[in-house]
């Protein structure tokens, strides 16, 4: 008697809905705290923090009269041309000696 698990009148399908009628709180709370953690709540702060500090949120740039972008009032450094050249890579070819 003792070595029996489940009474002979078991059907599996009962477990299932029981097993799913317990999960379905979990799954439905973990989608909406995912949605509200990593969705509703950044796109809230960075909303405030674009009209509290519209001078600041986006870096600091200065730009000219034309839009074009010319240095972060933060660095104090203008960007020109002659200073964007790339460093050289490990993965770039070695010049032949």
């Amino acid at each position: 008697m003792l070595g029996r698990l489940a009474p002979s009148n078991h059907n599996p399908a009962t477990g299932l809905k029981n097993l799913l009628t317990e999960i379905r709180p979990a799954i439905v709370s973990t989608i909406i705290f995912a949605i509200v953690c990593c969705g509703l709540y950044p796109l809230a702060f960075t909303g405030i923090a674009q009209l509290a500090f519209a001078d600041t949120a986006n870096g600091s740039l200065i730009l000219d009269k034309n839009g074009t972008l010319i240095g972060s009032s933060r660095t104090t450094n203008e960007l020109a041309a002659a200073q964007a050249v790339p460093r050289k890579s490990i993965a770039s070819p070695k010049p032949a000696a």
